[in-house]
């Protein structure tokens, strides 16, 4: 396991806010950990060191990540999930509040919504790159606490096609 992030990021990683479950702290301690100088480069680089790519919320930079992604040739599971109360659009910042939200809409053919030009997610990208998310993208819809379990099923059967 290797660690990689972008230097803004850096202030936001707290181990001692770690879940009790899930993440071992003395494993993280001695894993290496790479800090690029942008989140550009830090999106770039997580597209060509690995081959998959899972989106459960976030902001413009999923976006980016997302197209960085696919660009790459590696499968993308989008996590709409429901219970996610947040708007799926920030119109004062002008970005997705909800990117997995913000991105099933888009490829579903959402009009709606706006493009975010600047992070390469266009009508142009979407056109040009329609058989791969078709074939490369599984978007995983969770309404309840109960479709946890299959929607957990579902990307792993996803990933291991």
């Amino acid at each position: 396991m290797t660690y990689v992030t972008a230097e803004g990021y850096v202030g936001y990683i707290d181990p001692a806010k770690f879940p009790e479950h899930g993440i071992d702290s003395a494993k993280y301690h001695a894993a290496p950990k790479f800090v690029l100088p942008t989140n550009e480069e830090y999106s770039r680089a997580t597209s060509v060191v690995s081959n998959s790519f899972l989106a459960t919320g976030g902001r413009d930079a999923t976006v980016g990540d997302f197209v960085n992604a696919i660009d790459a040739g590696n499968k993308v599971i989008i996590l709409d999930n429901k219970l996610v109360k947040a708007d799926v659009w920030d119109s004062n910042k002008n970005r997705p509040n909800n990117a997995s939200a913000y991105l099933a809409r888009k490829i579903a053919g959402d009009a709606s919504l706006p493009f975010l030009p600047g992070k390469g997610f266009t009508q142009e990208f979407l056109d040009q790159h329609a058989k791969a998310i078709s074939s490369l993208v599984k978007v995983v819809t969770i309404v309840s606490e109960a479709d946890i379990p299959r929607a957990v099923g579902e990307s792993v059967q996803f990933l291991n096609s």
